[in-house]
């Protein structure tokens, strides 16, 4: 026996009932005793958490590929305008006074960059090792490509499936308005210009860069997009 003082009165407990009370422990007393995770939850979680991550993860390099392409494409532009600037804005190249060389940019179906050139030719200004000067080489990024280059003669688009292998896009001063210059293209007037580009980490997201007779410089999304390999 024991005793213990409780308000000032002595309480006596025998052995037996403290052994009692252990062996039939309260409810209270078992659902501590059970905290934790068995086996099986622990692996239903981790299955849980490993399909959630892997549909964030693919929707996120989607998101991601669409968020780059269309910044691409914008850069794209910026760099057709900087040939457009450079052109009606040069100054005198290596001192022979000559303000009307014009400056271009140059697009290969299929490539990851472009060029950026000025012609020192007197014929239709165009990506000729002869007679140009490169400025810069553009490189895009891994995944990004050029995916088509189009051209407008009348009522009539031309792009790779007829036969479109290259566009140079050229400006001479002191006109805003583009000079075309295509590889596998046809004959006659054009009106307008196009440089898709397109991602192989979002295949089927294009968006164009699209280039009026005039100068003006626009970008918007392909409708029908495309397979980008």
């Amino acid at each position: 026996m024991r005793a213990f003082q409780d308000g000032g009165f002595k309480s006596f407990e025998t052995q037996e009932n403290v052994n009692s009370a252990s062996q039939n422990p309260s409810p209270q007393s078992r659902m501590n005793a059970r905290t934790g995770f068995t086996l099986i939850e622990l692996l239903i979680s981790a299955a849980i958490i490993t399909i959630i991550s892997s549909i964030v993860l693919v929707r996120f390099n989607t998101f991601d590929g669409t968020v780059l392409l269309k910044s691409l494409a914008y850069e794209v532009a910026l760099g057709v305008r900087e040939a457009q600037i450079y052109s009606v804005s040069v100054i005198g190249t290596q001192g022979d006074g000559n303000f009307r060389y014009p400056y271009g940019v140059s697009f290969t179906q299929g490539g990851t960059g472009y060029t950026f050139f000025r012609y020192r030719g007197s014929a239709t200004p165009q990506n000729d090792p002869a007679n140009r000067d490169v400025i810069r080489a553009v490189s895009f990024a891994n995944s990004m490509k050029v995916f088509d280059v189009c051209v407008t003669v009348g009522a009539n688009e031309y792009c790779r499936a007829q036969g479109m292998t290259r566009l140079d896009i050229s400006f001479r001063r002191p006109e805003f308005g583009a000079i075309f210059y295509t590889m596998g293209g046809p004959v006659g007037t054009i009106s307008s210009g196009k440089i898709k580009v397109c991602s192989t980490r979002n295949s089927g997201n294009v968006w164009v860069v699209n280039v009026s007779l005039l100068g003006q410089i626009s970008v918007t999304k392909d409708a029908t997009g495309g397979t980008c390999t």
